[in-house]
């Protein structure tokens, strides 16, 4: 790093020798750190069990065509992990080229994952975080319907996507910086709260604080309450439309629910999915006797 004091001056008055050294101080300080790489040579970089993707400078601008959301320039890292032959957890990190704080900040997901929350990493980047994210393992989050037959996608799910994010992504900003971020920390809500969490128990060497928002942990209990609330909204609807909607898709439900079931690789979770989709599905309205 650049030593920003000023020197003494040897001569001359101090008026005409501090105005252009202030400047040169300026420009040096205010620019990429001494030592700092270039963010097109990280494409070269190797990483245990990790591909990287791509590696470019990104320009301000907004996210994804998204007026309302600006994203400062930054050098974007991409990649995917493969620590299992059936793993694929794709993950961004985005470094400020200039005015880094010296800290990383990891952000998590919610719902069933299934992207990079590139949403998420807008704030601590703005704040001179180096920040990163990970889609958990899988693509797409409205269901998880990738978890059958994929237990190891349901363990990167579960936890080792948010841990080897960490590990590859500090790699990634100490060959970016020249060094190790002095701080780390992790930040999530609802799902993200839950890998927060799950980083807590695990790995509690990996980040130096940890917030865990609003998490959607105890998935058993968690589960078998959505369960519960979606059998009584089915209760209250009328006779009329359960026989004209629900009789013609019943077969179709006991047959999914039997695959699931049946399944040598699906885990607690996915099984109380399954409960979740009978519920909806092929629930009967019960027969009441006028009094």
């Amino acid at each position: 790093m650049f030593n920003c004091r000023l020197p003494k001056p040897e001569g001359g008055t101090v008026v005409n020798r501090i105005i252009p050294l202030g400047l040169v101080a300026f420009a040096l300080c205010s620019g990429p750190a001494f030592g700092q790489s270039s963010c097109e040579s990280l494409a070269s970089l190797k990483l245990p069990h990790t591909t990287i993707t791509s590696s470019r400078m990104v320009s301000a601008g907004p996210l994804s065509n998204t007026q309302a959301m600006t994203v400062p320039e930054h050098c974007e890292v991409k990649g995917i992990i493969r620590p299992t032959k059936d793993s694929e957890i794709q993950f961004a990190v985005w470094l400020p080229p200039i005015g880094w704080n010296g800290k990383y900040l990891q952000v998590g997901n919610g719902g069933w994952a299934g992207s990079v929350p590139d949403r998420n990493m807008i704030d601590p980047l703005s704040r001179g975080y180096a920040t990163a994210g990970t889609d958990d393992g899988h693509e797409g989050g409205n269901g998880a319907a990738w978890a059958i037959g994929h237990p190891e996608k349901l363990i990167d799910f579960g936890y080792r996507a948010v841990h080897e994010t960490n590990v590859q992504s500090r790699a990634i900003v100490y060959a970016f910086y020249g060094r190790d971020a002095s701080l780390s920390y992790f930040v999530g809500c609802s799902d993200g709260g839950r890998e927060a969490l799950m980083e807590a128990q695990r790995y509690p060497a990996d980040f130096n604080g940890i917030i865990a928002g609003a998490p959607a942990n105890n998935w058993s209990h968690l589960f078998t309450g959505f369960d519960g609330t979606n059998r009584q909204r089915w209760q209250h609807l009328p006779a009329v439309f359960l026989r004209r909607n629900c009789r013609p898709f019943k077969m179709r439900c006991l047959q999914h629910a039997t695959q699931w079931m049946v399944s040598k690789t699906l885990f607690w979770m996915t099984r109380v999915l399954a409960a979740s989709i009978l519920g909806c599905c092929c629930v009967k309205r019960p027969r009441t006797r006028n009094v």
